[in-house]
């Protein structure tokens, strides 16, 4: 049986708390969607705007066993946080991991990286211009991908550098098993590696274990 451990870490801009960015994720027996958000900005005010989208992630997540697609939750929470002023606005990526059909989707608007590392390769999903929040592109075009038994997917706010990360990220050795606790130790190592110090920094990482779909 496949098996989805999350993990995540977060640092303040110039370790002054609260952190303008943040993750949230829901799974049920076959699906693990996981959103990370950036707020415009950071400190409080990024703070409030992402703490709004993880209120309203949570009820589009809880309000049914299907939950919608993702195209339709970013929608939702688009028109939620232009109805609460324009200081309300995030980079945001969702992410939905399917176990029984193998396949992951994903939809990143704004500066939000997704990096899916398999055996040998470093896939990194495109991100659409724009802003929750503030300008929704007109097209919201899911990037879809096979999921490979052992993989990683890790997904970072732009107080990350990317370049840096990037080879890292190839570098990684990649095994039958995983530990216990990998996703997080790995989250909280890239963090503490790979952040800026102009922004907040954030990173959540999803290791699929031993047993996945081939």
């Amino acid at each position: 049986m496949t098996e989805l451990e999350v993990g995540y870490a977060d640092r303040c801009f110039q370790d002054v708390h609260p952190c303008g960015d943040g993750m949230i994720s829901h799974s049920n027996a076959t699906i693990l969607r996981l959103m990370l958000a950036d707020g415009i900005g950071h400190g409080q005010t990024a703070h409030n705007a992402v703490k709004l989208l993880k209120q309203k992630f949570n009820w589009i997540c809880e309000r049914s066993q299907t939950m919608g697609g993702l195209a339709e939750c970013i929608q939702e929470m688009h028109d939620w946080m232009k109805d609460r002023g324009a200081s309300n606005q995030a980079a945001v990526a969702v992410i939905e991991l399917n176990v029984t059909t193998g396949i992951m989707s994903a939809l990143s608007i704004g500066n939000v990286k997704a990096h899916l590392i398999g055996h040998h390769s470093v896939l990194t999903i495109p991100c659409l211009n724009g802003m929750v929040g503030g300008q929704l592109p007109a097209s919201l075009r899911l990037a879809v991908e096979p999921l490979k038994p052992w993989s990683l997917l890790v997904v970072h706010s732009d107080g990350i550098s990317t370049r840096a990360l990037r080879p890292y990220l190839e570098s990684l050795p990649m095994s039958h098993t995983h530990i216990a606790g990998e996703a997080q130790l790995l989250a909280q190592k890239i963090v503490e590696r790979f952040c800026k110090s102009t922004d907040d920094a954030s990173c959540a990482v999803v290791v699929l274990n031993e047993g996945g779909p081939a």
